[in-house]
């Protein structure tokens, strides 16, 4: 009988984040269309087991307070956002916790689909519970 292998993604529970609280960094910028026509930045979150989370941050005028809670969770100051706004490619790296709850479910096609919330905090701070001195779940 031979062995099965694992890989850090396999041992972790598969390619998703899922509920609780996550310290992730970010991996990836695309910047796409959202359905509604709007200009959208969709961010790629990993852990340091591969797991992932995307968010899609619309940039419209009346969303911009949502991009700039992103990024002051990702250690931007309010007062750098104010002084010098903000470089999308600045984000690439950048650590913060990623806490993910979930908040129903959903009829699809006849099957259940659950609903998430995702709320974002700066690495060891908002009451996170993941200390800011852990850098060995981020593989840099």
């Amino acid at each position: 009988m031979s062995n099965m292998t694992f890989n850090e993604q396999d041992v972790a529970g598969g390619d998703y984040l899922g509920p609780g609280e996550h310290q992730v960094f970010v991996k990836e910028l695309n910047r796409e269309t959202s359905k509604k026509g709007n200009p959208m930045m969709v961010v790629t979150m990993s852990d340091a087991h591969g797991r992932t989370a995307k968010e899609f941050l619309t940039l419209a005028d009346n969303t911009k307070f949502k991009v700039a809670r992103f990024a002051r969770a990702c250690g931007f100051t309010k007062e750098h956002l104010l002084q010098n706004g903000l470089s999308f490619e600045a984000l690439l790296g950048k650590k913060l916790v990623l806490i993910k709850k979930q908040t129903g479910v959903e009829m699809v096609e006849g099957k259940e689909r659950k609903l998430f919330e995702q709320e974002y905090v700066p690495v060891g701070g908002g009451g996170s519970q993941v200390s800011a001195d852990d850098d060995s779940e981020i593989p840099f």
